[in-house]
Order: C-alpha cells, then sequence, then structure tokens
C-alpha cells in the first residue's frame, strides 16, 4: 500500500465541523487502498500558543495544529507556515513516509508540498475544489505575484484533480494547466443508497439542501417558483435542510408569506440528511455556480429525481431519465419543470437513478486515486 499525505486548505476541525468535509471523505476513499494520513492546520484566536490534536475517523489518522491569531499578516503567514512544517515533523517521527502528498485547495498548502518535494523528493498532486475560479470568483482579482505561485504551484504538481469538468474548464481559463489532468469527483457516504423510498403521499416534496450562501445557491428564487407554483396547486410543500451565513435572510424573506407550506429544518445528520433525500419528490438546485455539486450526488444514490441549473456536475450526470436541466436564473422554466416532474413520476425509475450515483461511491473514488497514485510513484 502507498504512504499518502493529505494537506489541505480546508478540513473539519474543532472550529468547524464541516468544513472541508468532502476532503475528508476523498481521504477516506483513498484510505481503503493506501495507508493515508491527514495533515490540517488552523488559526485559532482563543489560542497563545500552537496546539496539536491527534484522531483516528473510521481507520484515517489525523494530525491538526492549531496556531494564535495575530492581525499581522506576515506573522500569520509565517505562523501558518510554521504550524504545517512542525505538523509534517511530527507526522514523520510517527513513522509514517509519505511517498506522496495530495494537495487539496491552493494554493498556501500546494506552496508547501512543492518544498517538501524539493527538499525530501516526494511528489505531489492536487485537488482543486475551490469555485473562486469562475468569473464570480474573485481569483481574477487577486495579484500577479499570487497567480504566479499558484500557477507555479499547478505546472510543478504531479495530477491537477479538478472535481469538475465545468471547474477545470474554469481552471483553464485562468492559464492554471497541468499535461496530465484527470478529473476526480468527490463522494459520498454508501448509506444514501441504503434508504428506501417512501410511498407516494398526496403531497409533492420539493426538497433543497444548502450551505445558505445566497450569492452561489440563490434560495430565494426557489422560494419565488414554489410560491409561483403554490397558488396553481396546493398538493406541493418545500422542504430546505441546512444552515449558513444567510439563514436568517432567507428565512425572513419566506416569512413574509403566511401560511405557505415552507419548512426550514436546519442542520441535520448526514444519514437524516438522506432520508430527507429518500422521501422527497423532487430535489431542486437553482445555484448560479458550483464547483461539483455534491447533493446532486445524494439525491440521485437516494433515487431523487433533480431539476438543476447546469452548474458543477449537473450536466456531467443529469439527463432526462433522472432529472431535468434550466437555464440560470430562469424562474418560469424552473417553475414548469418541477411541476412536470411532479406529474410525471412514472418517467424516473427509482433504481436506474441509483445506478447514476454508483460512479461516487467511496470505493471507486478510492479506486481511482489509487491509479493516480500509482502511475506519479512507480512512474
Amino acid at each position: 500500500m502507498y504512504k499518502i499525505l493529505f494537506v489541505s486548505r480546508w478540513y473539519p476541525n474543532r472550529l468547524d465541523a464541516m468544513e472541508g468535509l468532502f476532503v475528508r471523505k476523498h481521504a477516506l476513499a483513498s484510505n481503503l487502498y493506501s495507508e493515508v494520513q491527514v495533515l490540517f492546520v488552523k488559526e485559532d484566536n482563543s489560542i497563545k500558543k500552537t496546539e496539536m490534536e491527534f484522531s483516528v475517523v473510521s481507520g484515517l489518522r489525523e494530525t491538526i495544529v492549531y496556531y494564535p491569531f495575530s492581525k499581522y499578516r506576515l506573522i500569520r503567514a509565517l505562523r501558518y507556515f510554521y504550524a504545517l512544517f512542525k505538523g509534517y515533523q511530527q507526522v514523520k517521527r510517527s513513522r509514517f513516509v509519505p511517498q506522496l502528498l495530495h494537495v487539496n485547495v491552493l494554493t498556501r498548502v500546494g506552496f508547501f508540498a512543492y518544498l517538501v518535494k524539493i527538499f525530501d523528493r516526494v511528489p505531489y498532486v492536487v485537488s482543486e475544489h475551490w469555485s473562486r475560479y469562475f468569473e464570480q470568483g474573485y481569483y481574477r482579482k487577486t495579484s500577479l505575484l499570487h497567480k504566479s505561485l499558484t500557477k507555479f504551484v499547478v505546472n510543478n504538481s504531479s495530477y491537477l484533480l479538478p472535481v469538475s469538468n465545468i471547474l477545470n474548464k474554469a481552471l483553464e481559463k485562468c492559464d492554471l494547466r497541468n499535461k496530465n489532468t484527470q478529473i476526480v469527483h468527490n463522494t459520498i457516504d454508501d448509506f444514501f443508497w441504503n434508504f428506501p423510498k417512501q410511498e407516494k403521499t398526496p403531497t409533492k416534496r420539493i426538497l433543497h439542501v444548502s450551505c445558505f450562501d445566497e450569492k452561489a445557491k440563490n434560495i430565494k428564487g426557489i422560494i419565488r417558483t414554489f410560491l409561483s407554483l403554490y397558488q396553481k396547486r396546493k398538493d406541493i410543500e418545500l422542504v430546505i435542510v441546512g444552515t449558513g451565513p444567510d439563514f436568517e435572510s432567507v428565512k425572513s424573506f419566506s416569512a413574509i408569506q403566511k401560511n405557505v407550506p415552507i419548512y426550514f429544518i436546519g442542520e441535520q445528520k448526514p444519514t437524516d440528511v438522506a432520508q430527507f433525500f429518500s422521501r422527497s419528490d423532487v430535489f431542486v438546485l437553482f445555484s448560479n455556480y458550483e464547483t461539483s455539486g455534491v447533493v446532486l450526488m445524494e439525491s440521485l444514490a437516494a433515487g431523487t429525481p433533480i431539476v438543476s441549473t447546469p452548474c458543477g456536475i449537473a450536466p456531467e450526470i443529469v439527463t432526462n431519465k433522472n432529472g431535468m436541466i434550466v437555464p440560470f436564473a430562469d424562474e418560469k422554466c424552473l417553475e414548469e419543470k418541477i411541476d412536470w416532474v411532479l406529474n410525471n413520476p412514472a418517467v424516473f425509475n427509482e433504481k436506474e437513478i441509483r445506478k447514476t450515483a454508483e460512479q461516487f461511491r467511496f470505493s471507486k473514488v478510492g479506486k481511482q486515486l489509487e491509479g493516480i497514485y500509482c502511475k506519479v510513484i512507480e512512474g
């Protein structure tokens, strides 16, 4: 088994258990076929000196280094890299000598991996998840030095692994290319396949699962669409699961309408989210942009048809057998397609929909990553 060290800009931690959860899932998938450890560093303004924590999650060993906040950018940067190197030395002292570093989310951890490559002769690959490379993102407004460093890190990696074709195209537009580029999708927990679809009920449930970033997710557009459709048919409800920075704003926007079946469920455990998917008639994603769209994968694994904008992986996986694509910001079309899906449930076969999601299982993604590691390490 290959020894792989994951290093990431985002990762679940004691300050935010949801941060970079998709990176942990990639690491868990990789750990099925390789020996994987994770190194992550996080600023914590509640501490005065560097702290290190060790944990094991489903057999995956994690080293997380917390470092104190500073109002000075240079000191913060120095503390960040000090924490990374301190954590890296601790990993090696534990008799884990990585054969490859798997970088997640550029640029800082990528530069760290480059230094390890130079001094320890350990190659690295880069997985990118961030939406900042889209036109709506801020990468194009960053400094020339930052852009040059990002390009340098990408060029010196053994593989570039975007999580979707649409993100890869955005990276190319930012002149971030690698001759060895391969799409490696995010992965989802196996239990999404385990919950049977509920029996049909008179009330049709429309589901949205979100991190409540209104700029990206356009949840208010979904609510306006639902309100319009509700004027024409009273047999529907809208259930919104999740929380985030715009939760209260969106909830207040919805509260203007009285006695309308719109339910904000808040943050839920992953298994509970899976049950919401299995108990819904259609899942709606009306995002302006997504790098991937894990919720799309989860909906398919639960056997629930999708109505989505062509964001993230939607153009790659949504077909007329498992859902429908609507134009960005087109609420009239969204309403028509939701109405059509609810009126034609026989078109969407649960078993066939679930099959579409098989490619996102831990075992499938883990095997794909193992193949990439093999090419890099074995040459």
